[in-house]
């Protein structure tokens, strides 16, 4: 084995094996939808990544989806958003996995979620639901790729010192303006 193949296997586990990795999906399942034009007849394979899109799916209708992962925490973020799906109001769904934070969120899992969790899944959430009840730093900058946005939040801000300028060109309906970038 050369010694490339062996620096990147251990990457790959380092970044894939050991952390949650994705806390929310970055692609965009509409075209998907679109040009596989989904039924209720239809069966899907998918990655779970964070879960968002297998949930997507299913709500537009898909008679079934199968979603894996090589990360079992992966897998265990999807079986927490379906458990709060089913056992949560509106509002502490939307403060859970809209806003990243749900105060109290071990109690709230102790008695709404962790009943509809597999074992796998209940035992990563007993460890990790504190998560989404840390003042100074919301769920999506956990794991992996929140780490990741993170470091370039902080880089916009502290270095670049252009947030307000992204977040005018954000903010900004003017297309052109988008574009100019």
């Amino acid at each position: 084995m050369a010694i490339s193949e062996w620096v990147s296997g251990r990457v790959f586990k380092f970044v894939h094996g050991n952390n949650l990795v994705y806390n929310t999906c970055w692609e965009d399942p509409r075209l998907d939808r679109q040009a596989l034009e989904l039924t209720s007849h239809d069966r899907l394979l998918v990655i779970t990544s964070a879960g968002c899109n297998a949930l997507d799916y299913l709500l537009c209708g898909v008679g079934h989806v199968y979603a894996v992962d090589m990360n079992p925490r992966q897998n265990a973020l999807l079986e927490l958003k379906s458990s709060a799906i089913r056992n949560l109001d509106y509002d502490q769904f939307f403060q859970m996995f809209g806003h990243g934070r749900l105060p109290g969120a071990e109690a709230i899992y102790a008695a709404k979620l962790r009943q509809s969790l597999s074992s796998v899944s209940r035992k990563y959430w007993d460890r990790w639901i504190r998560f989404f009840d840390d003042p100074k730093k919301t769920f999506y900058f956990r794991g992996t790729s929140g780490a990741f946005a993170h470091m370039i939040g902080s880089y916009v801000q502290k270095v670049a010192r252009c947030r307000k300028e992204i977040i005018e060109l954000l903010d900004t309906p003017n297309l052109e303006a988008q574009q100019a970038l």
